[in-house]
C-alpha cells in the first residue's frame, strides 16, 4: 500500500492503454504496522532497515484506488481474516481471455548414442581383430614395393 518508485499511476495508466487491468489488494493499516517474517508459518521476527530499526509500513487506501482506477481494476481491502485473492481471481475470471503472445519451444531428444554405441563395437573389433588382420594382409603382400633388380 506504499509506493517506494516512480509513478505508479501512470504506470498503471500505461497497462490499461495496452489492454491489461490493474488490481491492487491494500493490506496492513494506515496507521502503520511492522512487516512480519514468517517461517513455517510462525512469526519469527519483524523487517528491519540498515540501521536495525523495525520496518513500518503504511497503507495508503487512496493511492491504490488510483492506481487501479487507473488501471482499469479495482481496489480490494485485504482483511484479516481475508487476504482478497478470491475476489481478484473471480475478476480475473470472468474477463476476456486473450493471447498476447506465444512462444514455442522444441525439445530435440539426443539419438547420437546409437551412432556411439556402433562406433565403440567398430573399434572394440578392429582391436581384436587388428593383428590378424595385419598379418593376413602382410601375406597378401599387396604393398610390397619390388626393387628394379628384383624384377629381372
Amino acid at each position: 500500500g506504499e509506493n517506494h518508485e516512480d509513478d505508479a499511476i501512470e504506470a498503471a495508466r500505461n497497462a490499461a492503454n495496452a489492454g491489461i487491468k490493474v488490481f491492487t489488494i491494500g493490506m496492513g493499516s494506515p496507521e502503520g504496522c511492522p512487516i512480519p517474517i514468517v517461517n513455517n508459518g510462525a512469526v519469527v521476527g519483524f523487517r528491519q532497515d540498515k540501521e536495525g530499526r523495525t520496518v513500518v509500513t503504511r497503507l495508503d487506501p487512496g493511492l491504490l484506488s488510483g492506481i487501479a482506477e487507473a488501471g482499469n481494476g479495482r481496489f480490494i481491502r485485504a482483511t484479516s481474516s481475508d487476504d482478497g485473492l478470491d475476489e481478484v481471481f473471480s475478476e480475473i475470471d470472468a474477463l476476456d481471455k486473450r493471447e498476447f503472445k506465444a512462444k514455442m519451444y522444441t525439445d530435440y531428444e539426443n539419438q547420437f548414442q546409437v551412432f556411439l554405441g556402433l562406433a565403440l563395437l567398430i573399434l572394440l573389433v578392429e582391436f581384436l581383430l587388428g593383428e590378424r588382420k595385419s598379418r593376413l594382409l602382410s601375406r597378401l603382400q599387396l604393398f610390397r614395393i619390388q626393387n628394379s633388380n628384383e624384377e629381372k
